[in-house]
Protein backbone atom coordinates (compact mmCIF):
# COMPACT_ATOMS: atom_id res chain seq x y z
CA UNK A 1 0.00 0.00 0.00
CA UNK A 2 2.34 2.29 -0.84
CA UNK A 3 1.01 5.42 -2.97
CA UNK A 4 3.85 7.80 -3.65
CA UNK A 5 6.73 5.54 -4.47
CA UNK A 6 8.89 7.15 -2.07
CA UNK A 7 11.15 4.93 0.84
CA UNK A 8 9.10 4.26 3.69
CA UNK A 9 10.71 4.47 6.89
CA UNK A 10 9.29 1.91 9.03
CA UNK A 11 8.30 2.12 13.05
CA UNK A 12 6.14 -0.37 15.31
CA UNK A 13 3.46 0.83 16.85
CA UNK A 14 0.61 -1.41 18.82
CA UNK A 15 -0.97 -2.06 15.55
CA UNK A 16 1.81 -3.26 13.27
CA UNK A 17 4.51 -1.32 10.88
CA UNK A 18 3.42 1.86 10.33
CA UNK A 19 5.69 3.96 7.31
CA UNK A 20 5.90 7.30 6.51
CA UNK A 21 7.65 9.25 4.29
CA UNK A 22 8.38 13.18 3.56
CA UNK A 23 9.14 14.93 0.91
CA UNK A 24 10.30 18.43 0.27
CA UNK A 25 9.89 18.62 4.59
CA UNK A 26 6.20 17.42 4.49
CA UNK A 27 4.39 14.40 5.73
CA UNK A 28 4.02 12.65 2.28
CA UNK A 29 2.68 9.32 3.09
CA UNK A 30 2.14 7.20 6.29
CA UNK A 31 0.58 3.92 5.71
CA UNK A 32 0.05 0.51 7.46
CA UNK A 33 1.39 -3.41 7.88
CA UNK A 34 -1.64 -4.15 10.05
CA UNK A 35 -0.23 -6.44 13.06
CA UNK A 36 2.96 -7.32 11.32
CA UNK A 37 6.24 -6.47 12.58
CA UNK A 38 8.26 -3.61 10.70
CA UNK A 39 9.63 -5.07 7.84
CA UNK A 40 13.46 -4.21 8.37
CA UNK A 41 15.21 -3.86 11.54
CA UNK A 42 13.88 -0.82 12.99
CA UNK A 43 16.23 1.96 12.84
CA UNK A 44 16.28 5.56 13.70
CA UNK A 45 14.95 7.71 10.90
CA UNK A 46 17.01 10.71 9.68
CA UNK A 47 17.18 13.43 12.56
CA UNK A 48 14.43 15.61 10.51
CA UNK A 49 11.77 12.83 10.42
CA UNK A 50 12.33 11.59 14.23
CA UNK A 51 9.63 14.27 15.41
CA UNK A 52 7.55 12.31 13.80
CA UNK A 53 8.13 9.21 15.47
CA UNK A 54 7.95 10.65 18.83
CA UNK A 55 4.78 12.20 17.76
CA UNK A 56 3.22 8.50 16.90
CA UNK A 57 4.68 7.42 20.55
CA UNK A 58 2.64 10.31 22.23
CA UNK A 59 -0.12 9.45 20.24
CA UNK A 60 -0.39 5.65 21.29
CA UNK A 61 0.65 6.39 24.96
CA UNK A 62 -2.85 8.96 25.13
CA UNK A 63 -1.57 12.31 23.81
CA UNK A 64 -4.34 12.80 21.09
CA UNK A 65 -2.75 15.88 19.79
CA UNK A 66 0.59 14.62 18.95
CA UNK A 67 -0.05 14.25 15.55
CA UNK A 68 -1.87 17.43 14.91
CA UNK A 69 0.88 19.36 13.61
CA UNK A 70 1.54 17.18 10.37
CA UNK A 71 -1.86 17.40 9.38
CA UNK A 72 -1.53 18.45 5.83
CA UNK A 73 -2.84 18.15 3.01
CA UNK A 74 -1.09 16.91 0.39
CA UNK A 75 -0.64 17.81 -2.87
CA UNK A 76 -1.28 14.95 -5.37
CA UNK A 77 -4.55 13.65 -6.02
CA UNK A 78 -7.44 14.90 -7.88
CA UNK A 79 -9.35 18.64 -6.38
CA UNK A 80 -12.28 16.23 -5.45
CA UNK A 81 -10.13 14.37 -3.41
CA UNK A 82 -8.12 16.90 -1.72
CA UNK A 83 -10.81 18.89 -0.76
CA UNK A 84 -11.97 15.83 1.49
CA UNK A 85 -9.13 15.29 2.42
CA UNK A 86 -9.09 19.02 3.83
CA UNK A 87 -11.81 17.83 5.73
CA UNK A 88 -10.62 15.43 7.28
CA UNK A 89 -7.87 17.30 8.47
CA UNK A 90 -10.47 19.80 10.28
CA UNK A 91 -11.54 16.97 12.48
CA UNK A 92 -11.35 18.12 15.82
CA UNK A 93 -9.51 15.20 17.95
CA UNK A 94 -12.45 14.29 19.87
CA UNK A 95 -14.66 14.44 16.48
CA UNK A 96 -16.51 12.00 14.57
CA UNK A 97 -18.41 12.65 11.66
CA UNK A 98 -20.30 10.56 8.76
CA UNK A 99 -19.29 10.30 4.66
CA UNK A 100 -23.05 12.28 4.32
CA UNK A 101 -21.99 14.80 6.70
CA UNK A 102 -18.81 15.55 5.21
CA UNK A 103 -20.13 15.55 1.09
CA UNK A 104 -22.89 18.06 2.48
CA UNK A 105 -19.74 20.08 4.32
CA UNK A 106 -18.15 20.41 1.17
CA UNK A 107 -21.12 20.95 -0.73
CA UNK A 108 -22.02 18.31 -2.12
CA UNK A 109 -24.40 16.48 -0.68
CA UNK A 110 -25.39 13.77 -3.61
CA UNK A 111 -21.98 12.87 -3.38
CA UNK A 112 -21.53 10.46 -0.53
CA UNK A 113 -20.30 7.76 -2.06
CA UNK A 114 -17.35 9.72 -4.22
CA UNK A 115 -16.46 11.13 -0.54
CA UNK A 116 -16.20 7.45 0.88
CA UNK A 117 -13.73 6.80 -1.89
CA UNK A 118 -11.58 9.68 -1.43
CA UNK A 119 -11.51 8.67 2.46
CA UNK A 120 -10.12 5.57 1.00
CA UNK A 121 -7.84 6.90 -0.58
CA UNK A 122 -6.43 9.20 2.16
CA UNK A 123 -2.72 9.09 1.90
CA UNK A 124 -1.72 9.82 5.34
CA UNK A 125 -3.19 7.06 7.90
CA UNK A 126 -3.93 8.00 11.60
CA UNK A 127 -2.76 11.54 10.88
CA UNK A 128 -6.01 12.75 8.47
CA UNK A 129 -8.13 10.88 10.89
CA UNK A 130 -10.30 8.54 8.17
CA UNK A 131 -11.04 6.42 10.87
CA UNK A 132 -13.29 8.89 12.43
CA UNK A 133 -15.81 8.48 9.73
CA UNK A 134 -18.66 6.80 10.41
CA UNK A 135 -21.92 5.51 8.37
CA UNK A 136 -24.84 7.32 8.78
CA UNK A 137 -26.51 5.24 11.85
CA UNK A 138 -23.18 5.53 13.31
CA UNK A 139 -22.04 1.73 12.17
CA UNK A 140 -18.57 1.03 10.96
CA UNK A 141 -17.76 1.12 7.27
CA UNK A 142 -15.25 0.36 5.15
CA UNK A 143 -11.43 1.19 6.25
CA UNK A 144 -8.41 1.03 3.84
CA UNK A 145 -6.58 -0.83 6.78
CA UNK A 146 -9.77 -2.96 8.27
CA UNK A 147 -12.50 -2.61 10.31
CA UNK A 148 -10.54 -4.39 13.21
CA UNK A 149 -8.09 -1.16 12.78
CA UNK A 150 -10.56 1.33 12.80
CA UNK A 151 -12.65 -0.12 15.80
CA UNK A 152 -9.37 -0.01 17.58
CA UNK A 153 -8.34 3.28 16.86
CA UNK A 154 -11.98 4.54 17.97
CA UNK A 155 -11.51 2.76 21.17
CA UNK A 156 -8.10 4.05 21.88
CA UNK A 157 -9.03 7.48 21.10
CA UNK A 158 -12.44 6.92 23.36
CA UNK A 159 -10.34 5.61 26.19
CA UNK A 160 -8.14 9.31 26.46
CA UNK A 161 -10.48 11.83 24.95
CA UNK A 162 -13.16 13.25 27.55
CA UNK A 163 -15.94 12.88 25.23
CA UNK A 164 -16.01 12.62 21.88
CA UNK A 165 -18.53 14.49 19.12
CA UNK A 166 -20.34 14.14 16.21
CA UNK A 167 -18.95 16.73 13.49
Amino acid sequence: MYLSGLPLFWHPSPLGAIGFAFKEACLWEVTLRPWQACPSPASSPPQENQHFTRALDAYFAGNLAALSAFKTVPQRGTAFQREVWLALARLGQNQHTTYAHMAASIGRPKAVRAVGSAVGKNPLFLVLPCHRVLGTDGSLRGFACGLDIKRWLLAHEARFSAHSTLA
